[in-house]
């Protein structure tokens, strides 16, 4: 998280710096905060009634990525990032309550639920000058 909550000290015009490909920063944390919550859903449908998460290997991503980036992209850059935080906490605190023999039940990518993030903000900081 800590990674994350520094960006709060970005100015909206850096949150709208491009990263290539039609992407901006803040279009890329509106990515996160949607594929944490998601997350964040299917932990919760799983512990509640069971059912097994393994949508979590979607194929289509890169489709669902395609076509949420023009709604991503029409965010305030405060408020991608505020929700991207606000879903990192939500995950944070999911994931730090589940049993290990829960969390041994994950697909081994999810069972490091910050890889996805860390990518990501690997990217933006290196388009930021920080890295």
């Amino acid at each position: 998280m800590g990674r994350l909550q520094a960006l709060t000290s970005l100015s909206n015009e850096e949150l709208r710096r491009p990263l290539g490909d039609g992407w901006t920063v803040a279009a890329k944390l509106a990515h996160l905060a949607y594929w944490e919550a998601r997350q964040v859903g299917a932990l919760e449908v799983w512990q509640r009634h069971g059912l097994p998460p393994a949508w979590w290997t979607l194929p289509e991503a890169d489709a669902i990525n395609a076509a949420r980036l023009p709604l991503w992209l029409t965010l305030p850059p405060r408020e991608a990032l505020e929700q991207a935080i606000a879903a990192a906490a939500t995950l944070e605190r999911l994931m730090a309550a589940l049993p290990a023999a829960a969390l041994a039940q994950l697909p081994p990518r999810r069972r490091v639920h910050t890889a996805h993030r860390g990518d990501h903000l690997d990217e933006i900081e290196r388009a930021l000058g920080q890295a």
